[in-house]
């Protein structure tokens, strides 16, 4: 059982895209019959994710799922469901913007005037120009940003009405964008975005803006 959660977790995590930017992508798919299992054990989908940092991210699920009226327990045998977890931060991509910037100056004169005066036997003219501005020219730009994909799934699995075999309960799948590809500090706020969609159906990719506090 653990081995396939470990497949079709990271299977799932392959590919996710686009927290450089307070959005996160949420996808979430549930069974008609997710509402009736509530008590679960949980279990890393990858072993070699055991660690203080794992942890963390155990305790802040765990506090969601209570929070949705999950009841966990220590035995998988007085379970209904298993929940795996696994989290994800990909290799450092990077996006390049560029353009060009409008540079505003004069263009010309609009109108000219000459004022002119006698003083003594000398005639004295002074003539002063309007000017008109506008685009004089372009200067080219370029950005390039850095960014990290990172990401976590949750699932959740139930043996069969036979208890020959388990299936799929429900499934999400949270993912961003992160500059520095700290996944510990981006995880709170993924998992608040990702939270009303446990166990339950996203209807597709859908986008949540994440609040900054």
């Amino acid at each position: 059982m653990k081995k396939l959660i470990l497949l079709v977790l990271l299977a799932t995590l392959t590919g996710c895209a686009a927290l450089s930017r307070p959005e996160v992508t949420v996808n979430a798919i549930a069974a008609p019959d997710a509402d009736q299992y509530k008590t679960y054990v949980m279990m890393p989908a990858d072993e070699k994710s055991r660690g203080l940092e794992f942890d963390q991210y155990v305790a802040l699920v765990d506090q969601a799922l209570a929070e949705k009226g999950f009841i966990k327990v220590n035995e998988i045998s007085q379970a209904n469901i298993a929940i795996g977890l696994t989290t994800n931060v990909g290799d450092a991509k990077a996006t390049t913007n560029s353009g060009v910037i409008p540079q505003w100056g004069q263009t010309g004169y609009r109108s000219a005037q000459t004022y002119g005066s006698v003083v003594g036997n000398q005639y004295q003219a002074n003539t002063y120009y309007t000017p008109t501005y506008g685009v004089t020219g372009y200067m080219p730009y370029s950005n390039t940003v850095t960014y990290y994909p990172i990401g976590f799934a949750l699932g959740a699995w139930a043996k069969t009405a036979d208890g020959k075999d388990i299936r799929q309960v429900w499934n999400i799948v949270a993912s961003g964008n992160s500059r520095n590809g700290d996944l510990r500090s981006a995880f709170p706020k993924m998992l608040r975005a990702a939270m009303p969609y446990i166990a339950g159906d996203s209807k597709g990719m859908i986008k949540i803006t994440v609040p900054n506090n």
